[in-house]
């Protein structure tokens, strides 16, 4: 018995690839013209707080500050704030300092020179330069040094190279605010500006306070200054 014949199926062809993209013609218009490149996106300005020293928590609650200026600041007395306005921080006063009473207000910032957190560190810093520059301040200084000099030689003998630096600011401009006022207290302090003088990075900041420190002292004050830095040389010879 013959069996039936089997008639296979032609399988069925492969879909043909999808045609490659015709190139484009050179020079046809803008379509020939090479693309100009993304401009990249603008840079975003870090948000980065611009002063470095570590913040104080504005929540804390009962904190134990370093310094009575810390104390005072966050309670409320200190006359003004940081400005955040312009490029640089800047003090906002709410009154004039040269129509504040300097007692204990400038105590109470030489005091702040020993803090090591932010505002604390600006608002102090700032604080003096600017009462030591405002009109009246020679009057009103001048009474207060026996107070400013003890916090001002705790300042200058931190071992934080940041804090004494500061420190060495404040008597340069002091300096120049009271004159001989300070000979009386030269001592004590020439024995912590000799221990950093020879220091990198110091050594010149250092001798400008030196010479700061005769010019406005006069001769009593190079002979302070030669008996605790023997190769001090005057500038006045």
């Amino acid at each position: 018995m013959d069996l039936p014949k089997v008639v296979r199926q032609p399988r069925p062809a492969p879909a043909p690839a999808a045609a490659a993209a015709a190139p484009k013609k050179a020079g046809a218009g803008a379509a020939g013209a090479a693309r100009k490149p993304v401009a990249a996106a603008p840079k975003k300005f870090s948000e980065k707080r611009i002063d470095t020293h570590k913040a104080a928590d504005p929540f804390a609650s009962q904190r134990k500050h370093k310094t009575n200026f810390g104390k005072a600041y966050s309670d409320g007395f200190i006359p003004c704030h940081i400005d955040h306005g312009g490029v640089k921080q800047s003090l906002r006063w709410n009154r004039s300092p040269a129509d504040l009473d300097y007692d204990p207000l400038l105590v109470t910032c030489f005091e702040g020179l020993s803090e090591t957190e932010h505002p604390y560190v600006f608002v102090s810093r700032a604080m003096i330069d600017e009462m030591l520059s405002a009109d009246g301040c020679e009057e009103k200084t001048q009474s207060l040094v026996p107070l400013l000099v003890p916090p001002l030689r705790m300042a200058l003998m931190s071992k934080s190279t940041d804090t004494f630096r500061a420190a060495n600011k404040a008597l340069h401009k002091l300096s120049e605010v009271v004159g001989e006022r300070l000979n009386s207290f030269l001592p004590n302090i020439l024995i912590q500006l000799n221990k950093r003088l020879m220091e990198k990075g110091l050594r010149e900041e250092v001798s400008e306070t030196l010479q700061c420190l005769e010019e406005m002292g006069g001769d009593p004050a190079l002979k302070s200054i030669k008996a605790k830095i023997p190769t001090y040389a005057s500038v006045r010879r």
